[in-house]
């Protein structure tokens, strides 16, 4: 028998995002179990070609072969369809068919996801998403968790990356005494809430001194709301010592058994990596209820900073 082989279109770390921590896990996955792995990365320019041409020769010389597609762009899904290459792939939908808005662009999807071998989508409410584009037939899409657990390995790692400048934030183990909001870019619109947050932030801390609130980031884009989102959470840190800001992806997991809330004030979502490895860890969630959440989540409204307040005084005051 044929040992199996999955073509990765997707990226890996850095930046640490949802996506790319799945695509990092699931070849990682995949190589323990024995399947041939080979990555295609998305941020080099010339991969979706290198893909297109390796498929077609693994296609020529009749061996089984699947694509697991881990990018929403629609340049590379209408590549993968043009090229008759839709009945190898698998499409995960991480959350990213929200960004097909023209009607070019939902004909496309349409088609793509008709056409795919299988369509394995992070929550139940992107079946909606399909409906709306004019699909019925749901006979290849599955519902699933893209959360896997880190590897000791990682989880190593990434204890090492806190050795000096943060080490203070994970030495006492189960002191739950951090509040946590994390996003992997930040870049506008404003997905991850990142301004309520601050303001938040900005709100509590002087209330909860014995508490360090924390935002991670991984990357800044380069724009003036970037800029302005920078400037607004290290003005804040300047006033309150005990705002912290982490930036250059560096991962969350070191700090999770110290984390009393973990905040998730996103304007949509899949079903978020973040998420599942807070609760895994026993931390309190607070998340946007644009979307169905696990259980065990609080819920709050997005952009409701009042209500988000109130619930964070509560859960920190009883903690």
């Amino acid at each position: 028998m044929a040992q199996a082989r999955v073509l990765f279109l997707g990226t890996l770390p850095p930046p640490l995002g949802g996506v790319s921590v799945y695509c990092k896990r699931r070849i990682s996955q995949a190589l323990q179990a024995g399947v041939i792995c080979e990555l295609f990365d998305t941020k080099l320019k010339l991969s979706l070609i290198r893909l297109i041409v390796r498929s077609h020769l693994l296609a020529l010389s009749n061996q089984q072969f699947e694509i697991e597609v881990n990018t929403s762009n629609p340049i590379a899904i209408r590549a993968l369809h043009y090229f008759g290459l839709s009945r190898f792939c698998t499409f995960i939908d991480h959350n990213g068919s929200r960004r097909f808005k023209s009607k070019l662009e939902t004909s496309l999807l349409r088609k793509f996801a008709t056409d795919c071998r299988r369509v394995r989508i992070v929550n139940q409410d992107l079946f909606e998403t399909y409906r709306r584009i004019g699909l019925n037939d749901f006979a290849n899409f599955e519902v699933f968790s893209p959360y896997i657990p880190p590897t000791e390995g990682e989880v190593r790692d990434a204890r090492e990356q806190y050795a000096f400048a943060y080490r203070g934030l994970v030495d006492e183990v189960s002191s739950r005494t951090i509040v946590l909001t994390s996003a992997w870019k930040v870049s506008h619109p404003d997905v991850y809430g990142l301004l309520d947050c601050i303001d938040i932030y900005s709100k509590l801390a002087p209330n909860f001194r014995h508490v360090k609130f924390v935002l991670m980031v991984g990357e800044y884009a380069k724009s003036e709301f970037a800029d302005e989102v920078r400037l607004r959470v290290e003005s804040l840190a300047l006033k309150q010592p005990n705002v912290i800001c982490i930036n250059g992806g560096v991962p969350q997991w070191p700090l999770l058994p110290n984390v009393v809330v973990f905040l998730r004030l996103t304007t949509t979502d899949g079903d978020s990596v973040s998420v599942r490895e807070a609760l895994e860890q026993g931390c309190k969630v607070v998340a946007t209820d644009v979307c169905t959440r696990p259980a065990g989540v609080y819920l709050t409204k997005s952009g409701d900073k009042d209500a988000s307040i109130r619930l964070l005084t509560d859960l920190l005051s009883n903690n």
